[in-house]
């Protein structure tokens, strides 16, 4: 299926047009891709005040290694570390403080799984590692951090729930493994100023467990919509607690109150096969991320619900015939990172994108055609560039790409636009499908009576 998917990248890459797509969700800001030479696959996201932070791991010729990046605030990459414990090594999950990056997952020798637990600086300097075995073999894959702990859930022995609390220094304070009877995993993990929450499945449904920072039970809840439902996330605010995870072939997303009462629920269906995998919060909105699949193409879906759980947006985000995103966080600007994998001609990659502060289209201006060209990202570039724009009204809109002569390039788009926000990568290519040389060129839109233009370098 891979080989499928990038033969069928590949030919989109030939005819210069990588992808193009509307949502009415907010802009994008930037969106980068981290490839390592190998095949790297993420896992999860988090963000301070400053950086932005992805792991995963990456498949290497001998085995794999947790994998960890670091973003600024524009994109720009800052460092990145790999983690080899010599056996076969799989982040699943990344939590921050004010000092310190968490990374959780597990190491594998033959059969036999552990946790494996690393803690760096903000430099990316490893500060300490530790591994979990209980001797039965285990998984973990979720990690949540407070002022005084680092909280790492997963599957344990015999199909448990298995949750273990270190200190800042990596000393383990307790361990809990939770049983209901039935086999069951858990994927995620949450903390507030009380609680650890816990979420997962159990056997076919959906189930969320709470504890005291002591470890000691509170309350555990089964959700069945009857459909066999899995979570696969979990985020608090304080007062409530949102879970998200899958039913049958679409997103589920559940809002308990900190009793563990339920609160809402709603499902997303997009009509194709819709697959959430992380979920955020801020003080307005509750945001949830994954993968649709229609046919061999998966796309980034990710959906803004307030707190009532009303929807607000969706986003699709397609770049190439491969893109599910497996994370998202939300600084406290507002602003929306989401990560995932993206297939390209050569490997699997990260594709870590920002999105613009919740805006709807109805608070764009409503008198005139108003349209907004943004800056392309990125410039100075390579090989390829994304370019995007808004139109507060549907109309008539031609997009292309002009050299410094006033020679048109590249078409990129022509034809009549719904209000929206748009993206479109650009390959380098003309319109003949021939590589354009290094040198200055120009993204020009016409839109109605009104114009932009945004000046773009091509460098060898």
């Amino acid at each position: 299926m891979k080989g499928l998917l990038k033969a069928l990248c590949g030919l989109a890459l030939a005819f210069g047009l990588i992808w193009a797509n509307t949502y009415d969700g907010p802009a994008i800001l930037w969106a980068k891709t981290y490839d390592s030479g190998n095949d790297d696959v993420p896992s999860g996201v988090a963000v301070d005040d400053k950086f932005v932070y992805v792991t995963g791991y990456s498949i290497g010729l001998a085995d794999e290694d947790f994998l960890t990046i670091c973003y600024d605030k524009d994109g720009n990459l800052q460092w990145e570390k790999t983690y080899d414990s010599g056996a076969e090594d799989i982040a699943k999950g990344v939590a921050i403080d004010d000092k310190f990056v968490y990374v959780t997952g597990y190491s594998s020798k033959e059969t036999i799984a552990d946790f494996l637990t690393i803690c760096y600086d903000k430099d990316g300097n490893l500060i300490w590692d530790k591994t979990y075995d209980s001797g039965n073999g285990e998984a973990a894959k979720g990690v949540a951090v407070d002022s005084e702990f680092v909280y790492v859930t997963g599957w344990g022995p015999d199909w448990d729930y298995l949750t273990i609390c270190y200190d800042k220094d990596g000393n383990l304070v307790w361990d809990k493994t939770y049983d209901s009877g039935n086999e069951e995993g858990a994927n995620a993990v949450a903390v507030d100023d009380e609680f650890v929450y816990v979420t997962g499945w159990s056997s076919r449904n959906s189930q969320t467990i709470c504890y005291d920072k002591d470890g000691n039970l509170q309350w555990g809840k089964v959700y069945d919509s009857g459909n066999g439902d899995r979570a696969t996330g979990v985020a608090v605010d304080g007062k409530f607690v949102y879970v998200t995870g899958c039913s049958i072939r679409s997103f589920l997303t559940i809002c308990y109150d900190k009793d563990g009462n339920l609160i809402w629920n709603k499902v997303y269906d997009s009509g194709a096969e819709d697959q959430a995998e992380g979920v955020a919060v801020d003080d307005e909105f509750v945001y949830v991320t994954g993968g649709s699949c229609n046919g061999p193409n998966w796309d980034y879906l990710t959906i803004c619900y307030d707190k009532e759980g009303n929807r607000i947006w969706n986003a699709v985000y397609d770049r190439c015939f491969y893109d599910k995103a497996f994370g998202v966080a939300v600084d406290e600007q507002g602003y929306l990172y989401v990560t995932g994998s993206s297939i390209g001609l050569a490997d699997q990659d990260f594709r870590t994108i920002k999105y613009d502060r919740t805006v709807g289209i109805d608070e764009l201006p409503a008198s005139g055609f108003k349209l907004d060209l943004k800056e392309p990202a990125p410039n100075p570039f390579k090989l390829s560039t994304d370019i995007y724009y808004s139109l507060a009204h549907s109309g008539l809109v031609n997009l292309k790409v002009y050299d410094v002569s006033g020679r048109p390039v590249k078409t990129l788009s022509s034809g009549i636009k719904a209000s929206g926000h748009y993206a479109i990568t650009w390959d380098g290519r003309d319109d003949l499908g021939r590589a354009a040389a290094p040198g200055v060129y120009f993204i020009r839109i016409e839109a109605g009576n009104h114009t932009a233009t945004r000046k773009l370098i091509r460098v060898r």
